[in-house]
């Protein structure tokens, strides 16, 4: 199921294939047959991409077909791209359905043909699973370059990684000695941040991870449920306000660090002469040449930014 403009795209399991369009109140607007199990459903601007036994691209007004390729397994749209995993295979098409590339890696996926994949801004993010070990984590870029690579250990098979601006969470099978599952935080080029081992009361599944309002929770087997998050608030150790010559500018300055989880950004929350509370990115005062593993804000930073008080 998606829920895009609006409206509810429903596929059903019936031999049919029925895709319907739900209002949000409830009126079906249109169902269209597309002749096999409906597996899975992702949207992107106006089009609806639909998996059974081959990969239809819809149109979310009418249901009318645009297109179809005869690659079927579960797509997942970014940015003017459709990415399926097919066969081990990457492919990539554009929205029209033009094939812009395909590469092997040995990408697998689910019993319910959900592929291990996951696709960040600017790269497809995907541990190989089929084929021999080890098995590694490969990062790729839109256009099928190969930005990075995390080395997997010889007993070890990862599964669905997820990600975010520029980290990536890895959940990881390991068959040595008893078994465990692990995580795997890795920077976006696959340096390895930390690593995390759970235990499972029962059997030891292939985990499953998501992530929401920055915690992240993990299935290791029927009956445990992890849920990690950041306990501790950043530090703020100074802040220091300058005004300009002229009386119409103010330096803002403030000193702070996380060095448990670094710092995603800096926001200045202010109100001006008792006017609507207003907020502002701040920005690191320091130059970088080359952008520190994990980000920045591990150690004390400063960061700066300019109210216009005119």
């Amino acid at each position: 199921m998606v829920v895009a403009d609006g409206k509810i795209f429903v596929g059903s399991i019936r031999d049919e294939g029925y895709v319907f369009c739900v209002s949000e109140d409830g009126e079906v607007l249109w169902r269209i047959s597309l002749g096999g199990n409906v597996e899975g459903v992702a949207y992107g601007d106006g089009t609806l991409y639909v998996m059974t036994s081959k990969l239809y691209a819809v149109d979310v007004k009418d249901g009318r077909v645009l297109w179809k390729w005869d690659y079927g397994s579960w797509p997942i749209y970014k940015d003017g791209k459709i990415i399926v995993g097919h066969y081990g295979n990457v492919v990539v098409l554009d929205r029209e359905g033009k094939l812009l590339w395909k590469k092997g890696y040995g990408a697998g996926g689910n019993v319910e043909g959900y592929p291990y994949i996951a696709v960040g801004n600017q790269a497809i993010y995907l541990p190989r699973s089929l084929g021999e070990r080890p098995r590694d984590l490969y990062i790729v870029g839109m256009n099928g370059s190969t930005l990075g690579r995390y080395q997997m250990l010889p007993y070890e098979d990862g599964v669905a990684p997820i990600t975010s601006n520029d980290a990536i969470v890895l959940p990881v099978k390991s068959e040595e000695g008893d078994g465990c599952c692990k995580l795997y935080i890795l920077w976006h080029r696959g340096e390895k941040l930390s690593e995390i081992v759970l235990d499972a009361r029962e059997e030891i599944w292939y985990p499953m991870a998501s992530a929401a309002y920055g915690e992240v929770y993990v299935v290791t087997d029927p009956f445990t449920l992890y849920k990690l998050g950041d306990d501790e608030a950043p530090r703020i150790n100074n802040i220091s306000v300058e005004i300009s010559e002229d009386y119409k500018k103010l330096n803002i300055y403030v000193e702070a660090y996380d060095n448990e989880s670094a710092l995603y950004r800096i926001i200045l929350v202010y109100s001006v002469n008792g006017s609507k509370w207003m907020y502002k990115d701040m920005d690191i005062a320091r130059t970088y040449v080359v952008e520190p593993v994990g980000g920045y804000g591990y150690r004390e930073e400063l960061y700066k930014t300019i109210l216009d008080i005119t």
